[in-house]
């Protein structure tokens, strides 16, 4: 299905909320936060702090999309899919400009470090699970920061913090991976 009829599926539901996790490609400030405002650099990015010199996808799609729905983003630059099984440090190349000590310091939590902080804040909230979407975009950092570890590591990884997800109670869960064939690496 194309991206583009997905979104007119989205939006012609009615979503209230969109919670994201992911890494820089979802990230809207998280990873900012952590480095103590030094990664990504601003400019060429977007003053706010995230991997963009203007809005992310996720903030678009709450917006414009999904009529305005409460976007709760959990998503950090450079995030993996589980830090646990791989623990990557934001701006970790040593040639880009930038105060890298307090980057290099810098842990930015997995996607299932992610589920399980927002499943933990929200324990006690009154969720509506029907009217909340959740999108899950994490793998590529795994391959960048690994280059051993297998597809079916970082697809399994995956999977097991989408199991997070189900088991709380999350019904409507859509899963992305950045499409490798159009990477200039």
């Amino acid at each position: 299905m194309s991206d583009i009829v997905t979104l007119k599926i989205i939006s012609n539901l009615n979503y209230t909320t969109l919670v994201t996790f992911g890494d820089s490609l979802t990230d809207t400030g998280n990873g900012y936060r952590i480095t103590h405002n030094t990664w990504p650099p601003v400019p060429p990015f977007s003053i706010n702090g995230s991997y963009s010199d203007g809005l992310m996808w996720n903030q678009i799609l709450a917006d414009e999309f999904l009529n305005r729905a409460t976007l709760q983003d959990f998503a950090y630059g450079c995030a993996t899919t589980d830090s646990n099984l791989l623990q990557p440090t934001i701006g970790y190349n040593t040639n880009i400009k930038g105060n890298y000590s307090l980057r290099n310091n810098a842990k930015p939590p997995g996607v299932r470090q992610q589920i399980t902080t927002y499943v933990n804040l929200s324990l006690n909230e009154n969720i509506d699970f029907d009217r909340t979407l959740y999108i899950v975009w994490i793998g590529i950092n795994n391959y960048f920061y690994d280059p051993t570890l297998t597809p079916l590591q970082t697809v399994e990884s995956m999977m097991e913090s989408i199991y997070v997800l189900v088991n709380f109670g999350m019904q409507q869960i859509l899963r992305n991976l950045f499409t490798f064939n159009i990477m200039k690496f």
